[in-house]
């Protein structure tokens, strides 16, 4: 039987209005076609400095494989990331940039996934 585990990740609330902002849109696009989000990590990387996890739709179902979501909004799209600590200075330099170019702020947030 499989069972729920904690996450706990930060990440920043995405559309395609936002990934067009970045610069990103076309690899937003393909992510949105065919849930292969390699092009859009590899895009932010090159323009950013951080590798992005993933991007994750948090989408609402009763008793979906995704509960307990708090931080983050359901039914939105979010660019995931690992633990920071290891690239710091690179990912302050992010957050700064999203925050002072492009109001985006960087959240935590929580779920218990099925797996």
């Amino acid at each position: 039987m499989m069972e729920y585990h904690s996450v706990e990740k930060k990440g920043f609330l995405i559309d395609t209005d936002l990934a067009a902002e970045l610069g990103l849109l076309d690899e937003y696009l393909i992510w949105e076609e065919e849930y292969d989000s390699d092009a859009f990590r590899q895009a932010f990387e090159t323009k950013f400095g951080v590798l992005p996890m993933d991007l994750k739709y948090f989408e609402y179902m009763h008793e979906g494989y995704i509960q307990k979501l708090s931080g983050f909004d359901w039914d939105a799209t979010y660019v995931i990331f690992d633990d920071p600590d290891s690239h710091l200075a690179d990912w302050e330099k992010m957050v700064r940039e999203l925050e002072q170019h492009l109001d985006v702020f960087v959240e935590e947030g929580k779920w218990s996934e099925l797996g």
